[in-house]
């Protein structure tokens, strides 16, 4: 599968692709760490999107010259420059059309790898269309050994039942970087990422999973995501909205090129859709303006306006012309969301969200803009934000939440329901054990599930 290097001296087995922002001297510790763990020939394509700064081969040879040399194998380098600033899924794409290797793997910038895992891969006889590796997210989101130890290890196995564990996964494939993916497999399905700055990892997992005929599960750590506030997951902004309506689009047209999916693959599709569908809600609700008086909102989206957002599901209108309404659609959404949170909130004049992001954040909005209550963020990482806030709204940790002894009201804010859920039982379990009354729980991912299925089928679109 990937080979030694000892009878191919200057083949390439392995592409990484990194698309970058940032200055090189932020790129040294991660490329360093590839040159000195990778046992296979491998190269290096920089995919740098920023356009006002232009870089080379030599500038990563200071670095690299430092570190330890790795005589075993075999390095190149090379740079692409964006003319102009594309985002992550065209910056990538250009790095798989580039791609000499079998195998092609995506990193991000400012993260940490070993490639010495890959050695297990050393004269593996069979070939495998995705290679599942060991992944560890700092926030401990998306580390994946769990999943992996549901997977046969070190054996090729059938794509459809990496498609059932995620399933059954407490979270969505929505990271890029635990993958090898063969390069003819991607070209021959035509697997592209979306031209998104957000969401495109998760919609070319789904493609690649909807695809794959098999799969090589690779236990042992690989990959650590750096978790950091303010990242570009974290930004937003109309444009990032219709990002993620990009990325929906582009699945739900790769979806429809098949004939017939088996039971598994509609159901992890669909679980993706539907994810796509609240994420886009998520960012509308953010990037429109406040809620001034909720009796203000209009009662319903002109015909025009349905009409429009149906006919870019129907590949008729360019997604970005939907940018006009997005005020009309945070309106609606905005409608039907604080109708479902009202009775639930009445007898509560505090609420708190627990976790920060773009779903507590939207939610936050609703509750305090819309329904007119105090609301409190709780997040572990509560100490990381400037003076204890967020959005002018305080922040406290799990602890202090805790420690508030009244029966309360917590909206449990992560978009993927089976974190929500763990986090709940945890809060249930804690109140339980020292005799306090039973909290409200209401789940945000559930909230705003509910509220994009409706808004949807408002607009007459069907997946």
């Amino acid at each position: 599968m990937l080979k030694n290097t000892a009878t191919d001296k200057y083949v390439v087995f392995l592409s990484i692709v990194v698309a970058t922002n940032r200055p090189v001297k932020f790129l040294k510790n991660i490329f360093k760490s590839i040159h000195l763990t990778s046992p296979v020939n491998a190269e290096i394509i920089v995919v740098n999107d920023d356009p006002k700064r232009k870089i080379n081969e030599i500038d990563f040879e200071s670095f690299l010259s430092k570190s330890v040399s790795n005589d075993q194998v075999y390095f190149d380098f090379n740079v692409i420059n964006n003319d102009d600033n594309r985002g992550p899924g065209y910056s990538r794409n250009r790095g798989i059309d580039l791609a000499r290797g079998s195998y092609i793997l995506f990193i991000d910038d400012d993260d940490e790898i070993d490639l010495s895992v890959l050695q297990l891969l050393l004269d593996f006889q069979k070939e495998s269309d995705i290679v599942c590796l060991g992944f560890e997210d700092t926030a401990g989101v998306f580390t994946n050994y769990d999943l992996q130890n549901k997977l046969p290890q070190l054996q090729v196995f059938k794509g459809n039942r990496l498609q059932a564990a995620f399933i059954d996964n407490i979270f969505l494939p929505a990271q890029i970087q635990p993958y090898l993916f063969k390069k003819d497999f991607l070209k021959t399905n035509d697997i592209k990422f979306p031209n998104a700055y957000v969401g495109e990892d998760l919609a070319f997992n789904a493609m690649a999973m909807l695809s794959a005929k098999s799969v090589i599960n690779v236990p042992g750590f690989f990959y650590k995501y750096i978790s950091r506030p303010g990242t570009l997951k974290s930004s937003q902004g109309v444009d990032r909205a219709i990002d993620l309506l990009c990325c929906l689009i582009d699945l739900n047209n790769y979806k429809n090129r098949f004939d017939n999916l088996d039971e598994t693959q509609k159901k992890l599709c669909y679980e993706i859709i539907d994810f796509y569908k609240s994420l886009f809600c998520m960012r509308v609700l953010l990037a429109t303006q406040k809620i001034v008086n909720t009796k203000l909102l209009p009662n319903k989206l002109a015909d025009t306006e349905i009409s429009l957002f149906k006919n870019v599901f129907e590949n008729k209108v360019p997604v970005e012309e939907l940018k006009i309404l997005v005020n009309g659609i945070a309106d609606e959404i905005k409608k039907i969301c604080i109708e479902k949170l009202l009775p639930d909130l009445k007898n509560f004049k505090k609420i708190f969200i627990f976790c920060v992001g773009s779903l507590g954040r939207a939610v936050a909005r609703l509750v305090s803009e819309g329904c007119n209550k105090e609301v409190v963020f709780v997040d572990a990482m509560f100490d990381k934000f400037p003076n204890n806030e967020v959005d002018g709204l305080k922040i406290v940790s799990p602890d202090d939440l805790k420690g508030f002894d009244k029966k309360k009201c917590v909206i449990i804010c992560n978009p993927q329901p089976a974190i929500e859920k763990k986090i709940a039982d945890s809060i249930s379990t804690h109140e339980t054990s020292i005799g306090l009354k039973k909290s409200e729980l209401i789940y945000g991912s559930k909230l705003i599930k509910e509220s994009a299925s409706a808004f949807f089928r408002k607009c007459e679109v069907v997946f």
